[in-house]
C-alpha cells in the first residue's frame, strides 16, 4: 500500500509539472482539438465546433468561458476535452483565475470518464484526486518551482 501511495504522489507531482508547464498557453487545448474525430466522440461535429470555440476563447484568456464548451465536447466523449475539463476543474483559481471554480467532484468525474476512454493521464489524476494529500494549489505551485531554470 505504501508503494502504491508513493507511486501515485509521484505521478500527481509529474501531473502538476506538466499542467504548469503547459497552462500559459493553447498548446493544452490544442491537444484537445486533436481528438474530435468520429470514432472518439458521438457527435463529432458538435465536438468538433465546440473544441474550436473553446480553443478561442481559452487563447484570449478567457477561460471559464472556454470551459462551457469544452465541457459540452467532454459529454460528447471527447477524451481529450475530458482531460483538459478535468485539470480546469481541479486546478482551478490557482492556474484559470478566480472566474474557474475549483469543483474536485467534477474533476474526478471527467477523469474517470477520460480513464474509462482508455486515457492514462485520466486514470493518473483520477488516483491523485482520491489521494488525500494531492491539493491542487500545492501541487501547482510547487511544480512551478520544480522547473529548472535556464
Amino acid at each position: 500500500m505504501a508503494n502504491h501511495m508513493t507511486r501515485v504522489r509521484a505521478g500527481c507531482r509529474i501531473a502538476a509539472l506538466l499542467v504548469a508547464m503547459l497552462a500559459g498557453g493553447a498548446p493544452m487545448l490544442a491537444i484537445a482539438t486533436e481528438s474530435a474525430t468520429p470514432s472518439t466522440a458521438p457527435s463529432a461535429a458538435a465536438s468538433s465546433d465546440d473544441l474550436v470555440l473553446a480553443r478561442a476563447r481559452y487563447e484570449r484568456g478567457e477561460w471559464a468561458a472556454a470551459l462551457e464548451p469544452l465541457e459540452r465536447a467532454a459529454g460528447a466523449g471527447d477524451r481529450r476535452a475530458q482531460e483538459m475539463a478535468g485539470f480546469m476543474r481541479w486546478l482551478g483559481p490557482a492556474l484559470y483565475g478566480p472566474a474557474v471554480l475549483r469543483d474536485r467532484e467534477a474533476a474526478l468525474r471527467w477523469f474517470d470518464r477520460a480513464a474509462a476512454g482508455g486515457s492514462d493521464v485520466g486514470r493518473l489524476m483520477a488516483a491523485c484526486i482520491r489521494t488525500p494529500t494531492c491539493a491542487p494549489e500545492a501541487d501547482a505551485r510547487g511544480a512551478v518551482k520544480e522547473v529548472p531554470a535556464g
